[in-house]
């Protein structure tokens, strides 16, 4: 399976337009791994195409129920009129952000890594992408991001 690709940065690497993250695999967050399961996942991921691979240990986590409840009522709206899951409409808005937005979810199971690298076929109308965008996020965002500007140079202009 031929994947797109996306360049990070201004001359930087070229990688799978979705990315695989590791957190997943990990006790970290999400219970203790299976570890056959964790590199037939890992593995299925390059099997797939990917080529991104992110091993970063942290990520926000916040939300509030009754808008987590509505977003999720908007998703299934577009998963059911596209035949695919919730979460292939999440990285597929995420895909068709522009060419500089590079998703990477995690995941346990070769089934969803699958299901994962499919929403990539997944192709959003504009209606989709107005309804999708006008979801407005459940919570606080991720507490002080600057540290990601840190060491990333600005983009030419």
């Amino acid at each position: 399976m031929s994947l797109p690709t996306r360049t990070l940065g201004a001359a930087g690497p070229s990688v799978t337009a979705q990315g695989f993250g590791c957190m997943s695999l990990t006790d970290f967050a999400y219970g203790a791994p299976d570890e056959a399961e964790a590199v037939a996942t890992l593995e299925r991921a390059i099997d797939l195409g990917v080529t991104f691979i992110d091993t970063a240990d942290i990520y926000g986590l916040d939300g509030n129920l009754e808008k987590n409840v509505a977003t999720v009522a908007t998703v299934q709206g577009v998963a059911e009129r596209h035949g695919c899951a919730l979460g292939q409409v999440a990285l597929a808005w995420l895909v068709q952000q522009g060419d500089d937005v590079v998703p990477i979810p995690g995941t346990k199971r070769v089934s969803r890594v699958e299901e994962n690298v499919g929403a990539l076929q997944v192709t959003l109308t504009a209606e989709d992408l107005a309804e999708l965008d006008a979801i407005e996020p459940a919570g606080d965002r991720s507490a002080d991001m600057g540290f990601l500007e840190r060491d990333t140079p600005p983009l030419p202009a």
